[in-house]
This record gives structure tokens, C-alpha cells and sequence, in this order.
């Protein structure tokens, strides 16, 4: 029987992303809700063999402003699990669609990202914004049986040329 390893973390916070992006505590708001049920995928690949779990809950945190988040992965034979564990895997990366892109001002390269909506979230090695983290959850792991019941996850998105990695 394969168990299902409970994960938590941080998926974004407010600020300037490595890539010049801004996110506004605003638009992080707004965009709380669409992280939730969505793929938990590997690199932001999205084909199905990168699929390893689901993001269950997300949480605005007004004070700190970043979205939290829970959810859970499943081995994929590469030793994934183990990974989270020993750290070797301690971040993660928002994937989603923007509706506009505005400039910050007319003397800045940063761009605000209006409209955010979340498609899904990956495991990976180096987050877009530092401090986005995947750790375990206090409730340790869930059945096998729960896991497949928990496996009705969406279709990430349709038009892929209209996806883009947000951080």
C-alpha cells in the first residue's frame, strides 16, 4: 500500500519576483482561491507523469502577506518523498495566468501582475520568489484509499501557449 505524504508551506508572498514580476498583496488576495485543487506537478511540467499530488487548502495571511497552503504528493519512483524529507526539495513555484501585466512606473522594468489565476503549483529546485517552501505537514501520511479518492484533479489548462511561470 502506498501512502501519501501531507505537505504545507508558503506558495507566494508579496514582493518583486527573480524575474521582475510584482505581486501585490491585493491581487495575492484575490487569487487565494484558485491554488486550491489544483496539480501538484514536478518543474513546472504539466504532462501527467509530473502530476504527484494536490494542493487541498489555500490561505491568504494578511500580516505577511503570502498565500499558504496545503496539500499532499505521492512517491513517483524517484525518490520524491525522500527528498521533501531530507530536504533536498524545500521549495515550490506558483504556475498560473495573468489577465494584464502593468507597469510599475514609466522608469521601472517591474511589471504588476493584475488577475492572477493559479493553475498549479510545482515542486522545485530554486523558487521564482525565495521563501516559497514545501515542508512536511504535521499529520504525517493518509492511506492509499485516500489518496485515490483525492485524485480528481483538474485539467491544468487547456490553451498551454496562454500558460506562463508566473515567478
Amino acid at each position: 500500500m502506498t501512502d501519501i505524504f501531507n505537505i504545507k508551506g508558503v506558495a507566494i508572498h508579496s514582493g518583486v519576483s527573480r524575474n521582475g514580476i510584482m505581486y501585490t498583496a491585493e491581487e495575492l488576495q484575490k487569487a487565494t482561491k484558485s491554488l486550491k485543487n489544483v496539480p501538484l506537478q514536478k518543474d513546472h511540467d504539466s504532462s501527467i507523469d509530473k502530476s504527484v499530488g494536490l494542493v487541498t487548502k489555500s490561505n491568504f495571511d494578511e500580516k505577511e502577506e503570502h498565500i499558504t497552503y496545503q496539500g499532499w504528493a505521492k512517491e513517483d519512483g524517484t525518490n520524491l518523498i525522500e527528498k521533501i524529507k531530507d530536504g533536498r526539495v524545500k521549495a515550490v513555484s506558483v504556475g498560473g495566468l495573468v489577465e494584464r501585466m502593468v507597469k510599475e512606473s514609466e522608469d521601472s522594468d517591474v511589471l504588476i501582475a493584475k488577475g492572477l489565476q493559479f493553475v498549479e503549483l510545482s515542486l522545485v529546485s530554486v523558487p521564482g520568489v525565495p521563501g516559497a517552501t514545501v515542508q512536511q505537514a504535521l499529520k504525517m501520511h493518509a492511506s492509499a484509499k485516500t489518496a485515490k479518492e483525492k485524485s480528481n484533479i483538474p485539467a491544468i489548462c487547456e490553451d498551454v501557449s496562454k500558460f506562463i511561470r508566473l515567478e
